[in-house]
């Protein structure tokens, strides 16, 4: 286990440690990418906790794994929850929010926990949802018969719940949290008071609206004395490189497409065999991941992405991330896309708010181009060149940039894709030492 180190933290990660250390419960709602996964991972090194339930969406249960991995300082018996049967033979479990329910909430509910880290927390807005009612209770309050829910056990010692935005699209969509795990923060209110001081709430023609806001700075104001930190890149901004790259770990493959790379070390790999095969076997893993890829690009978007610039290389891919991504109103750059077309695509990106996705080949779209509207970029498949994918993620990162530029390789564990990306990231550093 790679130790992490009071130096690996940046300071405002130190401060969120420190906000969250003697609290039982906290709303961690830093900005997407100024690392709240870490922050969570630093309390469990300082607490030296060893029981801890992890609910988050499916995409996202690999890359908690895998994060787990490289940041904790002690040992932790954590296990990945896929189906319901699976057995909680460990201490500590990450599983996603649609397992939550009849029988695993019931024996979830019987564990006893150090801390639960609920990530991506915008999922329980909807107080009718069974995975609300499982995991906060009837925020409503409209059984006679309580409803047992998960955090509303005595056996928990901390909750922490992330996201990078605490109030995705209304204010009403705070409310089963607070409601279930902070009711000072609105003082103890019902659903209709709380809409009603916080989101215009009003009868109309079609029932009781709450669709509205009103009175924020005191929500606000609210939040921040009682469980919520929240910092954006702007605050923070000196602190951080203006370029970051981040691997996510989106699953584990299939064995049918390792058992190839277990032949041979991956520098060998690469040499004993054809250029064409390796090409055929990294299409087939990125098809393989695909559904993966798609499910935590749409966590992303859902997390409040406003932008998004994704790199991926064959046609196949492109034409899938776009169907799957239609509701986004994706654009698309390929090598058949005519010039005109091109600059097209990219003034609707830049200046149409309806079109939060654009999807290129990393040669068509990774030059030329000015895509600075975006700060995030995803690469579903990358180049195994260095300077070429350095190029592509340029076109966001140049002038007319006011943001930090956040880019995150999606892969596989345990794949030939993997590995190499290891490799490129070792020549890419001994490029910037002789260039530097």
């Amino acid at each position: 286990m790679k130790p992490a180190t009071s130096k690996s933290l940046l300071p405002y990660q130190k401060e969120g440690i420190e906000f969250m250390k003697n609290k039982r419960v906290t709303l961690l709602g830093d900005e997407m990418g100024l690392g709240k996964t870490v922050q969570a991972i630093g309390l469990i090194n300082l607490k030296q906790y060893k029981r801890v339930l992890i609910i988050c969406p499916a995409s996202l249960k690999y890359n908690w794994d895998k994060e787990l991995r490289e940041w904790l300082t002690h040992d932790i018996n954590h296990k990945v929850i896929n189906k319901s049967k699976d057995t909680f033979d460990s201490d500590s479990i990450i599983i996603n929010y649609d397992l939550i329910k009849g029988d695993v909430q019931s024996r979830l509910r019987d564990r006893l926990f150090d801390l639960v880290i609920i990530d991506e927390c915008h999922y329980l807005k909807n107080p009718k949802s069974i995975r609300v009612r499982a995991i906060l209770g009837d925020t409503l309050r409209t059984r006679k018969k309580e409803v047992l829910s998960l955090c509303s056990t005595w056996f928990i010692t901390q909750i922490v719940l992330l996201t990078g935005t605490p109030v995705p699209n209304r204010p009403i969509e705070l409310f089963p949290i607070l409601k279930a795990l902070s009711p000072e923060t609105i003082g103890n209110k019902t659903y209709y008071e709380y809409a009603e001081r916080y989101c215009s709430g009003y009868r109309g023609k079609w029932g009781y609206d709450v669709s509205g806001s009103s009175n924020l700075s005191e929500l606000n104001d609210n939040l921040k004395e009682t469980v919520m930190i929240r910092r954006e890149k702007k605050d923070v901004l000196p602190e951080l490189p203006n370029k970051r790259h981040q691997v996510v770990t989106v699953g584990l493959t299939k064995e049918n497409l390792i058992s190839e790379y277990d032949q041979y070390h991956i520098e060998e790999y690469t040499q004993a065999i054809d250029v064409t095969t390796l090409s055929e076997l990294r299409k087939n893993i990125t098809l393989e991941k695909l559904d993966s890829c798609i499910n935590y690009i749409k966590t992303l978007l859902d997390s409040g992405v406003e932008k998004l610039v994704i790199f991926a290389h064959h046609k196949e891919v492109i034409s899938t991330l776009s169907n799957s991504l239609h509701k986004s109103n994706p654009l698309t750059i390929t090598g058949s896309t005519p010039i005109p077309k091109r600059a097209q695509a990219v003034t609707a990106f830049q200046n149409n708010e309806k079109h939060k996705v654009i999807i290129g080949n990393i040669q068509a779209m990774g030059t030329g181009l000015t895509l600075t509207k975006s700060s995030v970029v995803v690469f579903v498949e990358f180049s195994w060149v260095p300077g070429e994918n350095e190029q592509a993620i340029d076109r966001c990162h140049r002038i007319g940039q006011e943001k930090e530029v956040l880019v995150q390789f999606l892969v596989y564990s345990g794949t030939v894709e993997s590995h190499m990306l290891q490799l490129l990231n070792e020549k890419h550093k001994n490029i910037k030492e002789v260039l530097k």
